[in-house]
């Protein structure tokens, strides 16, 4: 499903946005380390995922965004670190 795709990579993308904002952090492998997280999780490619696992991918990406400490820091000032599914299609 393209949709369930986009929003995946959205996702993504924001991890490691919100990485590049945590100056603590040096190199580049808080980058790919979403990559190697998911690998393991998910047993494999996160793309190839069945979309009955979608939810599951969603709460996982969103949680690991939320950990970070740009998504600690907006979510203690009330700020979204992230839109829905619904919204992003």
């Amino acid at each position: 499903n393209r949709k369930m795709l986009s929003y995946g990579k959205y996702l993504v993308g924001r991890y490691q946005e919100f990485q590049k904002g945590d100056s603590q952090k040096a190199g580049d492998f808080k980058y790919i380390a979403i990559h190697n997280a998911l690998k393991r999780e998910f047993k494999g490619d996160w793309k190839l995922l069945p979309s009955g696992r979608f939810d599951e991918l969603v709460v996982f990406l969103q949680r690991r965004i939320d950990n970070t400490k740009v998504g600690r820091i907006n979510r203690a000032r009330s700020i979204s670190n992230y839109h829905s599914f619904a919204e992003h299609t």
